[in-house]
């Protein structure tokens, strides 16, 4: 199913209307999704996330901008978010799930 989002634009406008589609098969998405990252399409992707999962992602985009040598990034997968968190001393990073708020919480008292 696919359809755009927002007003269709006046006649002497091209259409830049965002595309809004869902996907039956969970791998064809993955697949979608990683030819995009790997080919560098300048294409922005959302999932549709719970109303705490969408805060929570909020809150994490916002504290990476305030702090970013403690947070190195936040991605959804599959519904689930998931954390970067620059390791001391050095290269790499830990990947920690953030999916409820006490989670967050505990995430930001560290």
């Amino acid at each position: 199913v696919a359809h755009r989002h927002g007003r269709a634009p006046t006649q002497d406008r091209a259409d830049n209307r965002g595309i809004i589609f869902k996907l039956v098969r969970r791998d064809l998405k993955n697949d979608i999704l990683r030819a995009c990252r790997s080919n560098r399409l300048n294409i922005f992707f959302n999932e549709n996330l719970t109303e705490t999962r969408n805060t929570i992602a909020y809150v994490l985009r916002k504290a990476r901008r305030e702090f970013p040598s403690q947070i190195g990034g936040c991605r959804s997968y599959d519904g689930n978010l998931f954390l970067w968190i620059p390791k001391t001393g050095g290269g790499g990073h830990q990947t920690t799930p953030v999916n409820t708020r006490h989670q967050l919480e505990e995430i930001l008292k560290s």
